[in-house]
C-alpha cells in the first residue's frame, strides 16, 4: 500500500533561535513606522499593534513620567480586536491606562509590585474578574523573573539616555536593590505583626521586602493573589 514505511524516520530541522527570529519579524513589520531605531511619534500606536501580537507577554515601564505615560496612553488606545489577552508586566501601576487596558479587553493577567495610586481600583477588578493578578512582587523579583520565567515577547520601556545607535541606557537596579533590602514598609498589620500587600478592598502591592499575610478573609479578600511567601 502507498505511504510512507513503518521504519522510515521523519528528521527535521531543531530550530535554536526562534525567538531571535520573532524579534526581527517584529522589528520588520515595524519598520514601515521608524527611522533607523526612530519611532515616529506619531505612528507609535501603528508600532504597537504591529508588533505586539494577541497573547503576547509584555513589560510596561510603569513610571508616571512624561515617556511612561505616553507608552500606557497610546497602548490603551490600540484596538482590543487587534491586541488582547495580553498578559502585563507592570513594576508600578501606578496611571489610571494601567487598568483600561483590562477594563478595554486588551490585557487579562498581571504580574506587579507595586499598585498604591491604583489599589482600590485594581482590587475591584481583580474582584470581578476583569484583571487576573497572577503574582505581587518586589521589583527586584519581578525584574528577575523576566529573565527567567517571565520574559517578556516585547518590552515597552523608557530610558535615561540613548547613544548614537539608539542603544538605550538602563540604570536602576541598584536603587531597587535599595528599596527592597532597607524601605520596606507596610499598609495593614495584624496584632501579631503580620504585614501583607493586601488590604482590605484594595491591592497596593509590595515595593519592600516579602511579608507574610495573615491569611484570614478580611486581610485577604483577593484569593488569586499571591500576597506572601
Amino acid at each position: 500500500m502507498g505511504g510512507k514505511p513503518m521504519n522510515e524516520t521523519v528528521t527535521r530541522e531543531r530550530v535554536w533561535d526562534s525567538r531571535r527570529t520573532a524579534k526581527q519579524r517584529r522589528v520588520a513589520a515595524a519598520a514601515g513606522h521608524a527611522d533607523g531605531k526612530l519611532i515616529r511619534p506619531a505612528e507609535l500606536r501603528q508600532v504597537l499593534e504591529a508588533v505586539i501580537h494577541p497573547g503576547d507577554t509584555v513589560a510596561l515601564e510603569g513610571d508616571n513620567q512624561k515617556q511612561a505615560d505616553f507608552l500606557s496612553r497610546t497602548l490603551a488606545g490600540c484596538d482590543p480586536g487587534r491586541l488582547h489577552d495580553l498578559h502585563m508586566l507592570i513594576g508600578s501601576v501606578s496611571r489610571a491606562e494601567h487598568l483600561d487596558l483590562f477594563e478595554q479587553g486588551i490585557a487579562s493577567r498581571l504580574d506587579l509590585a507595586y499598585a498604591g495610586p491604583q489599589s482600590v481600583r485594581m482590587a475591584q477588578l481583580a474582584a470581578d474578574g476583569t484583571v487576573t493578578v497572577d503574582a505581587i512582587h518586589t521589583y527586584v523579583e519581578l525584574y528577575a523573573r523576566m529573565l527567567v520565567d517571565l520574559r517578556p515577547d516585547v518590552a515597552l520601556l523608557c530610558a535615561s539616555a540613548a547613544d548614537r545607535h539608539g542603544n538605550l541606557v538602563l540604570c536602576q537596579l541598584a536603587g531597587q536593590y535599595a528599596i527592597d533590602m532597607f524601605i520596606g514598609s507596610t499598609l495593614q498589620m495584624d496584632a501579631r505583626a503580620n504585614s501583607s500587600t493586601v488590604t482590605k478592598g484594595g491591592c497596593p502591592g509590595s515595593a519592600g521586602p516579602r511579608t507574610p499575610c495573615s491569611g484570614s478573609p478580611s486581610r485577604c479578600p483577593l484569593r488569586r493573589v499571591h500576597c506572601g511567601s
